[in-house]
C-alpha cells in the first residue's frame, strides 16, 4: 500500500470522517482544496430570504465563471468541427 501512497495515519483519517459522516457527501475532497466547510467555518446554512453567505456568493461566482468558459469551449469546438468539414470538402475536391 504505501507504494501507492496509503499510508495508516491516511486511512485512519478516512475512517474518522467516514463515521463522522463528512465521506458521505464528498466533502473531504473540499476539505483537501482549502474550501471551508460549514462545520469549520462556524457558518449555518442561510434560511430562505436571508443574504446570502460568503460561501453561497463565491459559489455563485464560481458557477458564472464556468458557464462562460463552457461557453466559449462549445463555441471553439464548433468551429473545430466547421474547420474539420472544410479540410475533409477541399482534399476530397483536390484529389
Amino acid at each position: 500500500m504505501r507504494r501507492e501512497g496509503l499510508y495508516q495515519s491516511n486511512i485512519n483519517k478516512w475512517r474518522r470522517a467516514r463515521d463522522r459522516g463528512v465521506l458521505a457527501s464528498g466533502s473531504m475532497d473540499a476539505q483537501k482544496k482549502g474550501t471551508p466547510q460549514p462545520e469549520q467555518a462556524g457558518e449555518q446554512t442561510s434560511a430562505a430570504g436571508s443574504a446570502p453567505s460568503r460561501n453561497e456568493r463565491m459559489l455563485a461566482s464560481e458557477n458564472a465563471r464556468l458557464t462562460a468558459e463552457l461557453a466559449r469551449t462549445r463555441a471553439v469546438l464548433e468551429v473545430v468541427g466547421k474547420a474539420t468539414a472544410l479540410l475533409e470538402m477541399l482534399s476530397e475536391s483536390a484529389g
